[in-house]
């Protein structure tokens, strides 16, 4: 008997696969401070939208600030202009090239030290897709690492230093 996927459940693996990764970080850096502080040093960035449904581009920073001791309200603000979001755009009238825009800069505005990009392409349109890899390429400085799960290895393939693939997954 042959057993079917069904696609609702891709996204999942994915992030699976990031938290598997989070083990690793774990396992390898020696890191056991808990939960809270984990996410203080590690940032995973979903496929799932995940902002409340009356929230504008400026409530989503300002959520952020209120819960992110890391997040840079200066940072997300450059980051949603050079993506060419407005403040007072509506998060859920948002393409879902934007929703993603939004956010890769609400995630790029903290300053963690390990960040977890899940399909951070998904959605955005082949022309600003340059501009966005570059967006993830300047936030990859000294002493910070970005793991990115995505179907798009062509895409990604000339920016990233070392590449895993899953078998069958």
């Amino acid at each position: 008997m042959e057993v079917k996927k069904r696609k609702s459940v891709a996204p999942f693996y994915a992030v699976a696969v990031l938290w598997v990764v989070c083990g690793l970080v774990i396992m390898l850096t020696g890191f056991f401070g808990g939960f809270w502080i984990f996410f203080a040093i590690v940032l995973l960035m979903v496929l799932a939208p995940f902002f409340y449904s009356y929230m504008t581009v400026k409530h989503v920073g300002k959520y952020y600030a209120d819960f992110f001791e890391d997040f840079s309200m200066q940072r997300y603000e450059e980051l949603i202009s050079r993506m060419g979001l407005q403040m007072d755009n509506k998060a859920k009238e948002l393409s879902s090239g934007l929703a993603a825009k939004l956010k890769l800069a609400a995630t790029l505005a903290r300053d963690a030290k390990f960040y977890m990009l899940d399909e951070p392409l998904n959605g955005i349109d082949i022309i600003a897709r340059e501009s966005v890899i570059q967006t993830i390429v300047e936030a990859a400085e000294e002493g910070k690492t970005i793991v990115i799960s995505s179907h798009l290895v062509d895409e990604l393939e000339p920016i990233v230093d070392s590449v895993g693939f899953m078998k069958q997954g």
